[in-house]
């Protein structure tokens, strides 16, 4: 049988379907490993999509690695399809592709290295995606304005105490509430500093406390997260290189509606100031994702219920309204504030709210 020949329109179709083919595959599947030096370690400093922006790690002296965040030496580079989604402070193993030095610095990424911590968050498909890798402390930013909610700062703290980070809560715009001892603001110090957390009184606009808050994160890789307006880019720009501060754009809050907005607009790491610290700034960073999670871990983020835990009637107590309950006991006799188990009810009845989807 004489084989069927193809119309010309079919032939267009069909070009047409491999080359879509190949747009969707990775660009790092196609490069060939001849074309690619011995592998390295490096640190992702931003994800861009189909784009990673690598700094390749060097050993000092001492044979410690560290990043070097020079944009002129960083690499942009494509990831193999088969590597899981990566973000700002993972570090990697990464491949450079041979070029003349003229030629732009680029590469592909080929493994992702274990990591010691990870905040996630949903998106707006209700699936969990990952914000920020590595990160040893989550600055929690609270302000005057926009108005400061304990039940939205302690989730904040929870997702922290879970991840494996060390909350820190800093206070800015503190010019704004110096000569008030009756704030919020004054108020949830209190109670946070009572509970053994770090807090910092700060200004982004006088600059006051800057070099404290740069001495808490001394050595440490850090983020910022609080709801918008609260002057999480006017902080950055502060506490970052001087080289590097001019890439963050200050956005202002807006008096008519006391209502702020993101002005980042892709998670990157940047040196700190002063010191050996890092600082991840994220877009968006609203609330992390503990819809996620079951009732139990909850408990655990709080850690004035964790002495009490186990104590209760029912090994499935919620801590809410059943008899016996520990917590409720502790409540009772003042051991735990009023203020937080409000906030801890009010996540738990959020829990069942919201359906976290797997990844597609």
């Amino acid at each position: 049988m004489a084989k069927r020949r193809l119309t010309v329109q079919q032939k267009r179709r069909i070009e047409g379907r491999q080359q879509q083919h190949g747009a969707l595959q990775s660009k790092g599947d196609r490069v060939s490993d001849d074309s690619l030096e011995p592998p390295r370690e490096g640190l992702i400093v931003s994800n861009h999509g189909q784009k990673l922006l690598v700094a390749e790690l060097e050993s000092d002296a001492d044979g410690v690695a560290h990043p070097v965040l020079d944009i002129a030496r960083m690499y942009r580079c494509h990831a193999r399809s088969n590597l899981p989604p990566v973000v700002a402070g993972d570090r990697v193993v990464f491949q450079v592709e041979r070029k003349p030095a003229s030629e732009k610095l680029t590469g592909v990424v080929s493994a992702l290295m274990e990591r010691r911590s990870l905040l996630s968050r949903p998106d707006k498909f209700g699936r969990l995606k990952p914000v920020a890798a590595n990160v040893d402390r989550i600055c929690v930013v609270v302000a005057p304005l926009p108005e400061p909610h304990f039940n939205l700062t302690d989730r904040y703290i929870v997702a922290a105490e879970l991840s494996g980070a060390a909350p820190l809560i800093i206070f800015n715009k503190a010019d704004l509430v110096a000569d008030d001892p009756s704030s919020r603001v004054h108020e949830m110090r209190e109670l946070y500093t009572s509970l053994g957390y770090d807090c910092i009184l700060v200004s982004a606009k006088s600059k006051t406390g800057t070099a404290e808050l740069l001495a808490l994160l001394d050595g440490t890789t850090a983020i910022l997260c609080g709801q918008s307006g609260v002057g999480k880019s006017a902080l950055a720009k502060l506490l970052i290189d001087d080289e590097e501060a001019s890439e963050i754009a200050i956005g202002a809050l807006s008096e008519a509606v006391i209502k702020g907005r993101h002005t980042t607009t892709a998670a990157r790491l940047y040196r700190l100031r002063a010191g050996e610290g890092f600082l991840i700034d994220s877009p968006g960073v609203r609330e992390f994702g503990l819809w996620h999670l079951e009732q139990t871990d909850l408990t655990h983020g709080f850690i004035e219920f964790r002495p009490f835990l186990g104590q209760c009637r029912f090994s499935d107590c919620s801590h809410t309204h059943e008899p016996d309950c520990a917590i409720l006991k502790a409540l009772e006799d003042g051991h735990i504030d009023p203020r937080r188990w409000d906030s801890y009810r009010a996540t738990a009845d959020s829990l069942d709210m919201f359906e976290i989807r797997p990844e597609a």
